[in-house]
């Protein structure tokens, strides 16, 4: 939780016009990754094994989608 609330508050704060779209990407992505991890951990304290590995698979498709596609 705090490393989402971190990454959110320097997007928040610092917005689009500061940040570089390198940096921007990166932020993102690690925010993303971080919520996943947030939803992962919280599926396997439910006893949910194989949701916790299709989300990992989804994460890392959807990330390496978003590098793909964004523009440096």
């Amino acid at each position: 939780m705090i490393v989402i609330r971190s990454l959110s508050e320097v997007l928040r704060l610092y917005g689009p016009a500061v940040i570089g779209p390198g940096a921007r990407l990166y932020l993102v992505g690690s925010l993303a990754a971080a919520v996943a991890t947030l939803v992962a951990h919280t599926l396997h304290a439910f006893g949910r094994d194989r949701l916790v590995l299709l989300m990992a698979a989804i994460t890392i498709f959807g990330l390496l989608v978003y590098k793909i596609t964004q523009p440096l």
